[in-house]
């Protein structure tokens, strides 16, 4: 795991013409229609480590999980080629799969993140490109998203939505980390509605890392602010115990979680358990893999 200081005094790159152009392209595709409004609670779109996490993950999912969070995290695939997948059984009837490969050999960073959700007889297949370009002041992110929706009360079929986010290095290994998603879903029933997530990071290299997230809904009634708290210790630097809170204010599930990851040259794998501590206490369980080439 590099770092996020490296972020800071990494080499600014003049990449081909092409891909400032591929990465507006994914801006644009991003916004060009609302996403489809269906009950989604939040952790559809967080991956193991984001859970294992408590839900921040706009600083600290710096694996596959940044095609559905922060998409500024994929820079740290800079002169790496990834493929992943992940499981998760969650809550609310809620279980998940996904594959992601990222091309990090390009000036920017570029991938394919698919992900199958089931929500008792309802599905939602999720088709996303994203992308990131690092310069020595931080990172910038973009992704387009294809939605498919099935066995749903209305609104089967596809519909599109996006996210652009940013990774700011500031000083003394503190860090800030925005992102935004459907920015012109205004649907007054939604549940993909615009949202957006802002995290103070810290890091201490090859030993902690801690941020504290508060992200929030907006359009729908009823939504407020929610905040997570995660971090991670890392030993031997392959070896890495996470945990991480998540209140949320806008009625989904307050949850712990607990996780770990090994940190392999060549692989990371990851393990989340998370635990409702409101209503009826509801275990989750979600593993992922990915593997550099």
């Amino acid at each position: 795991m590099r770092p996020l200081s490296s972020v800071k005094t990494c080499r600014f790159f003049s990449p081909q013409a092409a891909l400032p152009a591929l990465l507006a392209g994914l801006v644009l595709l991003a916004f060009s229609e609302s996403a489809y409004s269906l009950p989604t609670p939040p952790t559809a779109d967080w991956g193991p480590s984001t859970l294992s996490f408590g839900g921040a993950g706009a600083g600290l999912s710096v694996d596959h999980d940044a095609f559905l969070t922060n998409p500024a995290n994929l820079a740290y695939f800079q002169n790496t080629n990834s493929v992943g997948g992940s499981w998760q059984n969650l809550p609310r009837d809620e279980q998940r799969w996904s594959v992601s490969l990222v091309d990090g050999k390009l000036p920017a960073v570029a991938g394919f993140h698919f992900t199958w959700n089931d929500y008792g007889p309802s599905q939602r297949h999720a088709y996303t490109l994203g992308g990131a370009y690092k310069t020595a002041y931080g990172a910038f992110g973009a992704t387009a998203q294809a939605l498919n929706f099935s066995s749903v009360a209305r609104g089967n079929g596809w519909h599109f939505t996006g996210s652009i986010g940013v990774l700011i290095p500031a000083a003394y290994g503190i860090s800030l980390a925005i992102y935004s998603r459907h920015l012109l879903d205004t649907e007054s029933n939604t549940q993909l509605p615009p949202d957006v997530h802002m995290a103070l990071l810290y890091i201490y290299p090859e030993m902690v890392r801690f941020s504290f997230e508060s992200d929030r809904r907006f359009v729908l009634a009823g939504q407020d602010w929610n905040y997570s708290l995660g971090a991670d210790l890392l030993f031997k630097k392959y070896f890495a115990v996470r945990g991480g809170y998540r209140f949320d204010r806008s009625g989904s599930d307050d949850f712990f979680s607990v996780g770990a990851a090994v940190l392999g040259p060549k692989m990371e794998i990851t393990a989340a358990f998370t635990r409702t501590t409101e209503r009826k206490a509801v275990n989750g369980l979600a593993f992922g893999a990915s593997f550099k080439m």
